[in-house]
C-alpha cells in the first residue's frame, strides 16, 4: 500500500511542477502580449516575417515558452531544425 501512496505522491508532485511551469509560460506570454516582455531576436531566430512565424530561438525565453505550450520543447540541437523546417 505504501508503494502506491508514494507513487501517487510523486505523480502529484510532478503534476504540480507541470502546472507551475505552465502558469509561468502563460504569464510570460501575457507579458509579451501587453508589451512588458519581448523576444530576444538574437541571431534572427525568433518568429518574424523574414524567418517565418514558426521559427524558434532556443536562447529566447519567449520562444521556449511558445514551444513548450505547443508541446515541442526546444533544445540547442533542435534550434536550427526548427528554423529550417
Amino acid at each position: 500500500m505504501k508503494k502506491h501512496i508514494d507513487h501517487a505522491i510523486k505523480a502529484l508532485q510532478e503534476t504540480q511542477f507541470d502546472i507551475a511551469s505552465l502558469q509561468e509560460d502563460v504569464e510570460l506570454l501575457i507579458d509579451v502580449a501587453t508589451g512588458k516582455a519581448h523576444h530576444l531576436y538574437s541571431e534572427g531566430l525568433c518568429p518574424a516575417e523574414v524567418e517565418g512565424f514558426d521559427a524558434r530561438n532556443s536562447d529566447c525565453p519567449v520562444c521556449c515558452a511558445i514551444a513548450r505550450l505547443q508541446g515541442r520543447p526546444l533544445s540547442k540541437n533542435q534550434r536550427k531544425e526548427a528554423v529550417n523546417a
